[in-house]
């Protein structure tokens, strides 16, 4: 399905994502990008992630999809790192588990909802946390709430929730602020 995607927080949701693409053939190959050093390493010995990177700018080369998997806080300064190499030939979304402040945080960054961002929420979890107890299965059987908006891409929508089918989730649609609700 993808060449190469990139995993922006590898935790216990990034972490299961990748897990599943990879078991399910869904991609070549992931990148991972997380803060903490120890993480990546960790991602990279239990064959999670190809590679990982604690500062985005440091990957060279393209995606086809990068997926934010980090706090909702966070996704703000992230879209700032990534503006200058958002590609309108890859697909982005995320898994906060808000989309307002997620929504707002791109229109402040771009000045608009890029139409290649599909904003989504998987409702799942699990009782450990951390790339050490990312699963395959995770998302078998959950719901993904995608919360796309009007300028969102049809085709856009399309690949990612067929991303999430595939890694075994029921996907939903939903305005933003009725899943905020």
């Amino acid at each position: 399905m993808f060449d190469r995607i990139c995993i922006l927080g590898v935790g216990l949701i990034g972490g299961s994502v990748a897990c599943a693409a990879r078991a399910r053939g869904l991609c070549r190959g992931i990148i991972g990008i997380d803060r903490n050093r120890d993480n990546l390493r960790t991602a990279v010995q239990l064959g999670i992630i190809d590679t990982g990177f604690e500062d985005i700018r440091e990957v060279e080369g393209s995606f086809d999809l990068v997926m934010f998997a980090t706090p909702v806080g966070s996704i703000g300064h992230l879209f700032e790192q990534m503006k200058p190499m958002w590609s309108s030939s890859a697909v982005y979304t995320d898994a906060g588990s808000t989309k307002g402040n997620v929504i707002q945080a791109a229109k402040s960054v771009f000045g608009r909802i890029p139409e290649n961002f599909v904003p989504g929420h998987p409702i799942a979890g699990g009782e450990q946390s951390g790339v050490a107890a990312a699963s395959a299965d995770l998302y078998r059987n959950k719901r993904v709430i995608l919360t796309p908006l009007a300028e969102t891409d049809a085709h856009a929508i399309g690949i990612v929730a067929d991303f999430w089918r595939k890694m075994g989730a029921r996907v939903s649609m939903m305005e933003p602020s009725h899943h905020d609700d």
